[in-house]
Order: structure tokens, then sequence, then C-alpha cells
């Protein structure tokens, strides 16, 4: 038999072998940078994306916490107008709480009573006076009680003034107040 020489066919084979080899090896490093630049491309535009919704609400919070600002404010001035309402009516209750007061004494009048004073501590009245009889004094008292805006009206003193023409009289009673509830 003869012997053949196959070592020059060998190496070209591995020569051939490790070119494809390397060019296997190239086009998958070539592949990976691909993938990997392609991943990166996506995950910045993901992030741009986040980051433009992100944007927008932040946009969205700040306009929000505007409009909240503004209700606050709003709130406030109406308090303070509420504030203020609240403290005209409590100003003006009393000149209507004197009005009524007066109105209600005057109704109450009897032609032969005179009052010489009247005085007001909160919602007690003190008044004083004069008249001819203590029928007189029995029938203010009597329609001071029918008056609404009086209650328990009471003789505090009756007596004879110094020449005894007159009898001289104290009573006191309760005024309703128009804020009272």
């Amino acid at each position: 038999m003869t012997a053949t020489n196959l070592l020059p066919w060998r190496e070209r084979r591995r020569a051939r072998r490790q070119r494809a080899f390397c060019a296997c090896l190239g086009a998958a490093l070539l592949l990976g940078v691909a993938a990997v630049a392609a991943a990166a491309a996506v995950l910045d535009g993901r992030i741009e994306a986040q980051l433009q919704r992100n944007r927008a609400l932040s946009d969205g919070i700040a306009a929000l916490e505007a409009r909240l600002a503004e209700i606050d404010r709003q709130r406030s001035r109406h308090a303070a107008i509420e504030a203020r309402a609240a403290a005209l009516k409590a100003l003006a209750a009393p000149r209507f709480d004197v009005a009524i007061l007066l109105d209600g004494i005057a109704a109450a009048a009897i032609s032969d009573v005179a009052l010489t004073s009247l005085s007001r501590q909160g919602a007690r009245i003190a008044a004083a006076g004069v008249t001819a009889s203590g029928d007189d004094v029995a029938a203010l008292l009597r329609e001071l009680a029918a008056n609404e805006d009086f209650a328990a009206p009471r003789l505090g003193n009756l007596a004879e003034d110094a020449l005894g023409e007159h009898s001289v009289f104290e009573i006191t009673l309760t005024f309703a107040e128009v804020g009272a509830p």
C-alpha cells in the first residue's frame, strides 16, 4: 500500500475551519453588539417616554396645586366674608333689640303711668316710674306679661311719694332678645 501524506490537506481543512470559526465569531460579536445597541435604544426610548409622562404628570399636579391654592384663597375669603357678616349681624341685632324693647314698652303703656327711668343690663330690664294708684301698676304688669317680648315682670317696690299724691314703683322684667334662639 502506498502511503499518502494527508497532512497538507488536514492543514488546509483546519485553516478553513479556523477562518469559518473566526467569521462566525466576528458575526456573533457584531450580532451581539447590534443586539446590545438595539436594547439600549429601546430602553432609552422607554425611559424618554416615561420622562415625558412624568413631566406631563408634574405639569398636571402643578396645575391642580394652583387650583387648590385658589380654592383655599376663595375659602378663606368666604370665611372672612362670613365673619364680617356675622359681626355686622351681631352689631345690628342690639339696635333691633332696642327698637323692639321700646315698642313693647310703648304698647304696654297705661295712660296714668309715667316711667321715670329705664335701664338694661343684658336681658334684664329695670324700670321705675310714678302713677296715681297701685291698680295702674298692676295693669302695666299684666300688659307687660301679655307681650311675648317680655318675660317674668316683677314688682320690686311700690311706695307713696313724699307728698303722698303719687305711688312710686320699681319693676324688673326679662327681655327676649332678637338674636337669642
